[in-house]
């Protein structure tokens, strides 16, 4: 692999991002916790950026948050919405606002009105354009934060989860901590890799096409709560690998998951399909192989297979090009995807499911259908990859092949 983002190193507990503000990388705090309190810390920074306190907002956020006992990170985060190239303009419209609410009348824009403004009704004007837009926007912060982190998980403990792995992103932007929590809580594949033994644990585990790195955060947070008493007894115990590398091409992208992940995983700015691997014990490819060619594909997946472990997995996901309405979804919103990345040549290359398991065969794995909890109307399948059972990289049986697409049909109905 060439052109590492971010080697290992051993992270600061506290590091401080371009506005000065403080992020406490996972740690934990004595604030009462959940979704509502959590869209609540937001919202408040949201409302204190929208101020006129120039100057003061942070010793305003921090005062905020001992008194109605939020996370000060949070209310932190949605401070970051106050960028001083728009406050001159943030600052007008307060006052048009207020001025409107107060006298039912607006100020005249011109230079000849600035002699004649009494510095009281000024304030006055402003504090309350303040509190209706900075009310108004504190709302809105609220309820789609809360729409974002509010748990949907049956388990308690997951869900704990993915809030410590959301939080590694609070030393981004709003955007990412959102995503991250959002895309966490709501997609099943997570919580199928994390609590059904899907990989086992071993030596390295590579994610490809990691994005921000949101499943690593899952697993770094999972093994870090594995290592302490601060875990209930499970079934399956979450997997656990000696190593976390991430590989994403693109560079922003990269970064943000080398920051939100400092030494709990190696990311890699590369192309997977022209990087070389190491050896490892499972590899993960999450709606990955469709950005490629199908010679890409398969040149991809056979690198893979030489140097995977014998024990070895790789976990797919892709879409079902067979699945009728349900895949015409998935294909509208990979194309609106990359059409906002600004990717206006991405093609994509999708198979049907029972063309995934022919190509799989055909390149020497065994393959198996997982069913995705939560996926039964949408067209994503879920393949887990193994060597043979005969250890010899033979191809497996056809009855073999034909069990596994009769799993395909089953699933389909």
């Amino acid at each position: 692999m060439s052109d590492p983002v971010e080697q290992t190193h051993t992270p600061a507990p506290v590091r401080r991002t371009p506005d000065g503000i403080e992020a406490e990388r996972s740690a934990p705090v004595s604030e009462p916790s959940g979704p509502f309190r959590e869209a609540l810390a937001l919202a408040a920074g949201v409302f204190i950026a929208c101020s006129p306190f120039y100057g003061a907002h942070r010793p305003i956020r921090r005062g905020l948050a001992r008194l109605l006992r939020l996370d000060p990170r949070k209310v932190d985060l949605g401070g970051r919405l106050w960028n001083p190239m728009l406050a001159p303009l943030l600052l007008l419209l307060e006052l048009q606002v207020g001025a409107w609410l107060r006298s039912g009348e607006l100020y005249a824009l011109a230079i000849e009105t600035i002699p004649t403004l009494d510095p009281v009704t000024f304030v006055l004007d402003v504090l309350a354009g303040w509190l209706a837009i900075g009310g108004i926007a504190a709302a809105m912060a609220l309820v789609t934060t809360h729409a974002a982190v509010r748990d949907s998980s049956s388990d308690p403990w997951f869900a704990t989860l993915v809030r410590r792995a959301g939080d590694r992103y609070l030393g981004g932007s709003i955007t990412s901590w959102e995503f991250a929590r959002a895309k966490l809580r709501i997609d099943p594949v997570f919580e199928e890799v994390l609590s059904r033994g899907l990989p086992r644990s071993g030596g390295t585990l590579i994610d490809i096409g990691c994005g921000q790195g949101v499943m690593l955060a899952l697993l770094t947070e999972a093994m870090a709560a594995a290592r302490t008493s601060d875990r209930p007894e499970e079934p399956v115990p979450p997997p656990r690998f000696r190593r976390l590398i991430g590989i994403e091409t693109r560079a922003n992208v990269a970064r943000l998951a080398a920051s939100a992940l400092g030494s709990g995983a190696r990311i890699v700015r590369g192309d997977a399909r022209t990087a070389g691997f190491e050896p490892f014990s499972a590899a993960l490819l999450f709606d990955v192989l469709q950005m490629m060619s199908r010679e890409q594909q398969e040149t991809l997946l056979s690198a893979l297979r030489e140097v995977m472990a014998p024990d070895g997995v790789i976990l797919i996901r892709e879409a079902d090009a067979s699945a009728g309405w349900r895949f015409s979804r998935v294909r509208i919103g990979n194309r609106l995807k990359a059409l906002s990345d600004g990717d206006f040549r991405q093609t994509f290359a999708f198979r049907s499911a029972d063309e995934w398991l022919a190509c799989f065969h055909r390149l020497g794995f065994a393959a198996e259908l997982r069913p995705l909890r939560g996926e039964s109307s949408s067209a994503n399948l879920l393949f887990r990859l193994s060597r043979p059972a005969d250890s010899h990289g033979h191809a497996p049986s056809r009855q073999a092949h034909s069990i596994s697409r009769a799993a395909v049909y089953t699933r389909s109905r």
